[in-house]
């Protein structure tokens, strides 16, 4: 009788030994299967490169360089500007004869030609007005 009560101690033992060894959760969840799995050890061979020193710069100083350098700049673009000029007047004396002394009529055939005449009609907003037929007292300056 004792050693079926040593054999029956010592089967307790074992199986709560077996059972506890699992780590099998104290709560588990129906119809989900706890089983311990061995997988095996996976070596690799890993060739990775290790900074023994940080990079650095290393920075030089460089004398500045100087050139004298002669360029022609625009100041003021170039422009006309019209100079009026005003009439000069003066009284001539002029003598007509009328009249008497003329015994021939001579007819003088007419002379045509063409004529070029400048003049300004606007400039800058100021208005101009010329005499066309005393060109002589306007002259136009261009600069």
């Amino acid at each position: 009788m004792m050693k079926k009560l040593l054999l029956i101690t010592f089967l307790t033992l074992f199986s709560t030994t077996l059972i506890t060894a699992q780590n099998l959760p104290t709560n588990p969840n129906p119809g989900k299967c706890y089983v311990k799995c061995i997988t095996k050890d996976v070596f690799d061979t890993v060739t990775e490169s290790i900074q023994v020193q940080p990079s650095y710069q290393t920075l030089s100083v460089v004398p500045a360089t100087y050139k004298t350098v002669e360029e022609r700049v625009l100041v003021k673009e170039a422009s006309k500007r019209l100079v009026v000029i005003p009439a000069v007047y003066e009284t001539v004396s002029a003598t007509y004869t009328t009249g008497g002394g003329a015994s021939k009529l001579t007819v003088v055939p007419a002379q045509f030609g063409t004529r070029t005449q400048s003049f300004v009609v606007l400039l800058h907003g100021k208005r101009l007005t010329v005499n066309y037929w005393t060109p002589t007292y306007y002259q136009f300056f261009t600069n």
